[in-house]
């Protein structure tokens, strides 16, 4: 995808994600997966994001099989024990399930469940009001196209997450 080099200039990381921040990486790769297809362009943008965000070998070998067929997008988000981190789920999801300008029936269907799975909805309130709008895409980012465009926000908003988290 064109572009994703920027983050490596906006956040200088020297250690994998740690078990709450990997398990964030998963659920968002999960939704990109949840159709059942995974095109060249979005396994090229998994690979990119592991590398920006420098995926253990461990980590990379458990985001391959993940990739051989959908995963439980509800299993995954139980995954993320942090509520800032299954906050920054819900935002990724969004931008995720709209990237190509569609909200598919599956994309709804595993977010709905992964929203009824939630023992406190209250603590997600703003961020799932929002799930079923299309995002807007952000003014300058670099792209051929609205979903390489959003793909980048994915990343910006991973980066700004990183650094809070510092």
């Amino acid at each position: 995808m064109v572009g994703m080099r920027i983050e490596e200039q906006l956040l200088d990381i020297s250690e994998a994600p740690d078990a709450d921040m990997f398990a964030l990486w998963r659920a968002v790769f999960g939704m990109v997966h949840v159709d059942g297809e995974l095109s060249q362009e979005e396994e090229a943008y998994i690979n990119n994001v592991m590398d920006v965000f420098k995926f253990s070998d461990e980590q990379r070998a458990q985001v391959k099989a993940d990739t051989k067929a959908p995963q439980d997008i509800v299993a995954l988000f139980r995954a993320i024990e942090s509520k800032a981190h299954r906050k920054q789920f819900f935002i990724l999801a969004r931008i995720v399930a709209w990237c190509d300008g569609i909200f598919h029936d599956d994309e709804r269907e595993a977010l709905e469940a992964v929203e009824a799975s939630i023992n406190h909805p209250e603590d997600y309130a703003s961020e799932i009001r929002f799930l079923m709008r299309k995002p807007a895409v952000p003014e300058g980012l670099v792209g051929d196209n609205d979903e390489e465009r959003m793909m980048q926000h994915v990343m910006l908003q991973m980066v700004a997450f990183y650094k809070g988290e510092n």
